[in-house]
């Protein structure tokens, strides 16, 4: 990123900062580190910045302003089909930025660890984003749409060029920008639309736990006996807090073991996490298909879909804690989860070809997932829009009818 030179000493903290979060966790990185990175004293450090808090703050800040500005460039006055393809195109490719790849990895990092950060975040550049779509002249909630516009290009990004799943990054975006400009490819009448989200919303959700069980989770994937309790308690740590704070001490606490007992069934917290994300998508896949059960049109599968997944994590927020911070502890355990999340979820969407606009399943389960991802953090985790209930019914209206037809 570059920076201007008048700020001189704060441009160069900031720019350290970017490149150590190329390689490194945020949080394994110290004050002593960014001072080393950008050639000044740990002194000097303190007399432009109080702590690395302080500086990741106005890395964030001063990325904003560049996101900002440049999605500035690619509106296109009186065409909002063209803006919303472009805006989609913009937040995919963005990513593909060196400069930008460092915001890209301590966001990811700290919506789990600092969500106030995250929130700010997020509000400002949806906030920002809506005003744009809302002078554009649409039809919807201009701030579910941003935010499906958002969700959908960083999963396209996740699965694209993070986890290495081969495809048409191109095909990828023009798929986003015709669900959200054109609908799923069916129209539904408003009181049908109403009605699914209506009685998905008021589904009771058990905590993941009691699902986890309920479904025998447990016993399908063979984490039986001590393992099972030990999977239980942390399940319930981390509705608390996150993976990496959590002690492996803590966790055989709660299940009543010692420490030594873990370690005859785990060699590593890491095997641990791998287990428990294992346990976790398990219980979200078997949720949404019970969830979505006697409906046969795809359109309403998709919007009944939403709707469940954000009344899921309504109820167990701590799925992104978990999912998200794998992917800082071991890469391999978060792309287990997503590619087979995508598979399923592809797999189901190419059964139901003509009923949708699929071009590619593939593609449009990354899409769809990367909408819903975003949508549930929004809602049930950062807050900003906490109505998930009319959050999914406009959600659902862009399915059914686009933002250009509604």
């Amino acid at each position: 990123m570059i920076y201007d030179s008048a700020r001189g000493i704060k441009d160069r903290l900031i720019h350290a900062l970017s490149r150590l979060l190329m390689s490194k966790s945020y949080f394994d990185i110290s004050m002593r580190d960014i001072a080393h990175e950008a050639g000044i004293s740990v002194s000097t450090f303190y007399l432009n910045y109080k702590s690395k808090e302080d500086i990741l703050r106005e890395y964030i800040n001063d990325s904003i302003t560049r996101i900002k500005l440049n999605i500035e460039g690619i509106i296109h006055p009186g065409d909002p089909t063209l803006t919303v393809r472009s805006m989609v195109k913009y937040m995919t490719i963005l990513w593909g930025d060196p400069s930008m790849l460092a915001l890209h990895r301590v966001l990811r990092e700290i919506e789990f660890i600092d969500r106030e950060l995250a929130s700010t975040y997020y509000r400002e550049l949806l906030n920002f984003m809506a005003n744009v779509l809302t002078d554009m002249g649409i039809h919807g909630d201009p701030h579910v749409i941003s935010a499906m516009i958002l969700g959908s290009s960083q999963f396209i990004h996740l699965f694209r060029k993070i986890l290495g799943v081969a495809g048409n990054v191109l095909l990828d975006i023009d798929i986003a920008g015709d669900v959200l400009l054109k609908g799923l490819g069916k129209t539904l009448p408003m009181s049908r639309i109403t009605e699914l989200v209506k009685s998905r919303i008021s589904i009771y959700v058990p905590d993941i736990i009691t699902l986890s069980e309920d479904y025998g989770i447990y016993n399908r994937l063979g984490i039986t006996g001590i393992k099972k309790r030990l999977i239980i308690s942390a399940l319930k740590l981390l509705s608390r807090k996150s993976f990496r704070e959590t002690k492996i001490t803590e966790v055989v606490n709660d299940a009543g073991y010692a420490v030594g007992t873990f370690y005859r069934f785990y060699n590593s917290k890491r095997a641990f996490l791998m287990d428990l994300v294992r346990v976790v998508g398990s219980t979200v896949r078997r949720f949404l298909s019970t969830c979505v059960e006697g409906l046969e049109d795809r359109v309403e599968v998709e919007i009944a879909g939403t709707t469940c997944f954000l009344n899921f994590v309504n109820k167990n927020g701590q799925i992104y804690n978990i999912v998200r911070e794998s992917e800082f502890i071991d890469l391999e355990i978060a792309r287990n989860y997503y590619i087979t999340f995508m598979n399923n979820y592809s797999e189901k969407i190419s059964r139901a070809s003509g009923q949708v606009i699929t071009y590619d399943p593939q593609s449009l389960s990354i899409v769809l997932m990367g909408i819903n991802h975003l949508l549930g953090m929004i809602t049930s985790i950062m807050n900003i829009l906490p109505n998930h209930e009319a959050v999914a019914l406009e959600a659902a209206k862009v399915y059914s009818n686009g933002i250009i037809r509604m």
